[in-house]
C-alpha cells in the first residue's frame, strides 16, 4: 500500500511518516501540492493524505488535479487545522476528498482513517 503524505509543515509531515512507516505502509512525501502532483503522476499511489493550506498548490487544487489526472480511484484524506462544519462539508462534498482529519491529529484516529482508505481501495 503506497501512501503519499503532503504537508508544508516539516514536523507534521515527519510525524505522519513516522506513524505510517511504523504501521507497515510505504510512504512518499511532498512539501506542497505541485511536488505531490508530480509524485502522484509518476508513482503508483493508493492513498493521499494532504494538508489544505500549502504554498504553490493548496489541498483543494491538488484534489481536483488528482481527480482530473487519475485513471483509477485514489482515496484522499485532508489533514488540516480547519475545523468548522462548513470546511468539512466543502472538503467532502465539493472538493471530492474521502475523509477529513483535524490537526493536531491523534495517531489512532489517523490509523483508523487510513485503514478505511485501505479497505476502500
Amino acid at each position: 500500500m503506497n501512501i503519499l503524505a503532503v504537508d508544508d509543515e516539516a514536523v507534521t509531515l515527519s510525524r505522519v511518516k513516522h506513524y505510517l512507516k511504523k504501521w507497515g505502509y510505504n510512504i512518499l512525501t511532498a512539501g506542497n501540492g505541485v511536488e505531490a502532483l508530480e509524485k502522484f503522476l509518476s508513482e503508483d499511489i493508493d492513498i493521499i493524505l494532504t494538508d489544505w493550506i500549502m504554498p504553490e498548490m493548496d489541498g483543494p487544487e491538488l484534489v481536483r488535479e488528482i481527480h482530473n489526472n487519475s485513471k483509477r480511484y485514489v482515496y484522499i484524506i485532508l489533514l488540516t487545522s480547519k475545523r468548522e462544519t462548513d470546511d468539512l462539508v466543502s472538503a467532502l462534498s465539493e472538493m471530492g476528498a474521502d475523509d477529513y482529519i483535524v490537526k493536531p491529529f491523534d495517531p489512532e484516529e489517523l490509523r483508523a482513517r487510513v485503514s478505511v482508505g485501505e479497505r476502500t481501495v
